[in-house]
């Protein structure tokens, strides 16, 4: 068995996801909320951030889609990756371990440079070869939700 093996019994996960609302500050508030409940109860527990290079995740002729609520909501929370090293820094701090939803190679790429404890791969992105790849390669614990996909790929 391997030493240095990740334990995932008792995780608690707290989605941050864009309830951030590109900001920072309100971040942090999330962040200082999230990790006083970890202190009062003492849990064991990560703050979720979702990664995605925006450049190739939304496509150049969508970027203007006013009728595409996910395409607004993505781009309008959009952090950049000194903005989320400030809020994994902070997370760091409240003693929250950090993990990452990585929608893309690029954001593997992002999660390493910022070294991420947990890999969040979406259950939409299961399948995805290249990107499955990507985070095997990296040596970190990985959570693949499992929520969209039929019993035959779960398998």
């Amino acid at each position: 068995m391997q030493k240095d093996k990740f334990n995932f019994n008792d995780l608690f996960i707290f989605e941050i996801a864009n309830n951030h609302q590109g900001s920072v500050d309100h971040g942090k508030k999330i962040i200082d909320e999230m990790s006083k409940i970890v202190h009062d109860f003492g849990l064991k527990a990560a703050i979720k951030f979702q990664f995605r290079h925006h450049e190739t995740f939304v496509h150049p002729d969508r970027v203007n889609d006013k009728k595409n609520k996910l395409v607004k909501r993505f781009l309008s929370t959009k952090l950049s990756e000194k903005q989320f090293d400030v809020l994994i820094k902070h997370a760091k701090k409240a003693g929250l371990m950090i993990m990452a939803s990585t929608w893309d190679e690029k954001s593997v790429d992002m999660a390493i440079r910022l070294n991420i404890d947990i890999i969040k791969i979406a259950s939409c992105s299961a399948k995805d070869w290249p990107l499955l790849l990507k985070v095997s390669s990296i040596k970190k614990p990985v959570i693949i939700s499992t929520s969209g996909l039929d019993i035959n790929d779960i398998d």
